[in-house]
């Protein structure tokens, strides 16, 4: 069976279900329904289709009889709505207040020690949400279906949920205490920063429009960004990653991964590369003779072969100039004095 909800032409989409299919036989759909603070009841027709068979089911929802809706706020955050010219009494919140908050695009509440954003669910039309350097341990955005810029970096966040967020196209969740982000459904993402929190693995294979991904200083000890074709920006350095497969990231113009327990790097496919930085891992060679474009490339701290460090560049590469911008000096790894030695492909 399928399920679908249809609106009068003027309504916006305001009921929300819990499945839209599934296997025929008995199923339970949940419905939820924004609060309606317009002037008029409204209405929506839910078609569902099994087979050959059709059912319908009206839904009305009438204009909210409440006057008062202070306590749907958190005390702090309303205060900070009123200094901010959205609602006109943080002690007394109104109808009107609750229709003007339903049309705000941009939200920016960042550097007020908030601990909550109760009542963020009724800014409806956000596509901008800001609440950076607070005390928040929660955010619950699942009703602020139209965010396509979250930027919630400097909290104490522990988990967030962008499930319900499928717009967004920046999500700035870096400096919490995250254990754990999916963002699968998140494909529209095209700028992701969650660094410098605790997480353990990372699946960004889902989102093909992200250019830019920032997940350094973590745990990490899986991260999968497979099809990440536009993929240009790649900074997953201090974690205790053992394998890294960037094949898929054929437009990746900077990577840093050093600080990690890597054994080998193949850089073969990124031929756009300009930017390598792979030190502090344990890598025993390097071949950059596909990266042509390369114009730094930081490698020391590695164990190569326990005397010297290959490296293998272009054909046209000018030994006897290499780059400023290319690790040349020696380094000492388990006692041992490493000598970095460029060459070319055989």
């Amino acid at each position: 069976w399928t399920l679908a909800v249809v609106y009068a032409a003027a309504d916006d989409e305001w009921l929300s279900v819990s499945s839209e299919n599934g296997p025929a036989g008995e199923q339970t759909v949940e419905l939820s329904a924004r609060m309606n603070f317009g002037d008029t009841d409204r209405t929506a027709r839910i078609e569902i289709t099994c087979g050959e068979q059709t059912a319908q089911v009206t839904v009305t929802q009438s204009i909210s009889d409440e006057t008062d809706f202070t306590d749907l706020f958190d005390p702090d955050f309303a205060k900070k709505l009123q200094s901010l010219g959205h609602i006109s009494d943080a002690g007394n919140i109104t109808l009107d207040d609750m229709k003007k908050i339903a049309v705000v695009n941009d939200l920016n509440v960042s550097y007020e020690t908030l601990t909550s954003l109760q009542g963020i669910a009724y800014f409806e039309s956000l596509t901008s949400l800001i609440c950076v350097d607070n005390e928040l341990t929660a955010l619950d955005i699942s009703q602020n279906t139209a965010l396509t810029q979250l930027s919630c970096y400097s909290n104490q966040l522990a988990e967030l949920d962008v499930s319900k967020n499928t717009a967004l196209e920046v999500l700035d969740c870096y400096d919490n205490h995250l254990t754990a982000l999916n963002v699968s459904q998140n494909t529209a993402l095209k700028f992701l920063y969650c660094f410098e929190n605790r997480l353990e693995s990372l699946d960004v294979s889902q989102n093909t429009a992200l250019t830019q991904l920032w997940c350094h200083t973590n745990q990490l000890t899986s991260l999968n960004v497979s099809d990440c074709t536009a993929l240009t920006w790649l900074e997953s350095y201090s974690n205790q990653l053992a394998e890294l497969d960037v094949s898929g990231c054929t437009d990746l113009e900077s990577l840093s991964c050093s600080g990690n327990s890597l054994t080998s790097l193949d850089v073969s496919q990124n031929m756009a590369l300009t930017q390598l930085f792979c030190s502090s891992n344990q890598l025993k060679l390097l071949d950059v003779s596909k990266n042509t474009k390369l114009g730094q490339l930081d490698c020391k701290d590695n164990p190569g072969d326990g005397s010297t460090f290959p490296v293998t560049v272009w054909d046209d590469f000018d030994l006897d100039n290499i780059p400023s911008n290319f690790t040349t000096e020696d380094w000492v790894y388990g006692g041992k004095t490493i000598t970095p030695v460029y060459k070319k492909a055989e």
